[in-house]
């Protein structure tokens, strides 16, 4: 027998939902890549990501076959790019130990790289209509709201308490609306701050409506620090006017991702001609003619999850004494063909304005503020 709380959000749901296209699907694979594209990224933002990625991988096979560039590049600009190196490798393994039909039970999705509880359930549910609840950042703040608990939302102990609560309320025949309605729920009316508990199917028993809560629940665990990094990137141009990139791949933020040339300091300071000189000797450069320009340095840090990233450019116009580089992470590119390959967003003011890259710029050097 439905309780309360899930008859009045599936009432609600059958005219509020919201359209979108991964929501007439039963396809697992479509439901996944939406799935994973949403984590961490808004629906407007996410969308046209979603509808180009099934245009040009359609299925699991096409995305296994594709080379990790190309999935890279078309991820480009939606941040957290770990998601996208994982997608690609899931498809493969789908492809070769699955035959490409995508598994049916949540046990063989939780052992997927990328597929997590979160995700397991969603594709069980809105894929293969079993009663798996979901619970995501909307969903337990509706929860934390409804029953109105005061523990930090993100403990293992609490979202315990919220799946046995959901593992009671979500109906067998209904699953995957029930699951679309609370997350819906929690992204149109259950807002993180401004709840609009006017229109709220379930306010009638919510204990944060009730003991005005709203904005103390859900209880959110201590932020952590961010931690400041300082990138110095080299714009090295070829006599010929191409530019020179490099892969990132080491196991850091944006790993697979391309970049110009990188030097990273502990401290935010400028780099000396010295340092300079030894780096593009490194690369295997002969630099007793190079001209050297610092041309860019940021104010505002490019900020992530946990991190915020401070840049300096600076302009290297080699003369004809250049050596032959061996790593194959590091070449030489035509300018007009960079948009080939996926950069770092933080990259792209200085991609979108190549004025920036021209020997005779005299781009002013724009100093930090001190904090």
């Amino acid at each position: 027998m439905s309780s309360p709380f899930s008859k009045s959000l599936l009432r609600w749901f059958d005219t509020e939902k919201r359209d979108l296209p991964w929501k007439e699907t039963r396809d697992p694979y479509k439901i996944w890549i939406s799935e994973i594209i949403l984590q961490q990224t808004r629906v407007a933002q996410g969308l046209p990501y979603y509808l180009r990625f099934i245009t040009r991988f359609p299925d699991v096979i096409a995305l296994a076959n594709a080379p990790q560039d190309e999935v890279l590049k078309l991820w480009e600009g939606l941040g957290y790019y770990s998601r996208a190196r994982n997608l690609h490798h899931t498809a493969q393994l789908i492809r070769d130990e699955y035959n490409g039909k995508f598994p049916d039970t949540y046990e063989e999705m939780l052992a997927l790289k990328g597929i997590g509880a979160y995700t397991a359930a969603a594709i069980m549910s809105f894929a293969y209509g079993k009663a798996y609840p979901v619970l995501d950042g909307n969903v337990k703040r509706v929860v934390a709201r409804y029953l109105g608990i005061h523990e930090a939302a993100d403990l293992p102990a609490t979202q315990k308490t919220m799946m046995a609560w959901l593992n009671g309320e979500i109906p067998k025949s209904k699953a995957d609306d029930f699951n679309q309605a609370l997350l819906d729920l929690g992204a149109t009316v259950c807002l993180p701050q401004n709840p609009l508990c006017n229109v709220c199917p379930v306010a009638l028993h919510c204990v944060a409506q009730k003991e005005e809560l709203q904005g103390l629940l859900p209880v959110k665990s201590k932020v952590v620090k961010k931690k400041d990094r300082f990138f110095h990137y080299f714009l090295i141009i070829h006599p010929a006017g191409q530019i020179l990139i490099e892969q990132r791949n080491t196991k850091d933020i944006w790993q697979g991702l391309y970049q110009f040339p990188m030097v990273e300091t502990t401290a935010d300071t400028s780099l000396k001609k010295t340092e300079i000189r030894a780096f593009l000797k490194k690369l295997g450069f002969s630099t007793e003619q190079t001209a050297l320009k610092s041309i860019e340095r940021t104010e505002k840090p490019h900020i992530l999850t946990h991190q915020s990233i401070y840049t300096q450019y600076y302009l290297i116009n080699m003369d004809k004494n250049i050596l032959k580089i061996s790593n194959e992470h590091i070449f030489f590119v035509d300018r007009g063909k960079l948009s080939n390959f996926a950069f770092p967003r933080l990259l792209h003011k200085v991609l979108e304005n190549p004025a920036l890259w021209e020997p005779g710029t005299n781009q002013s050097h724009k100093k930090r503020k001190s904090n």
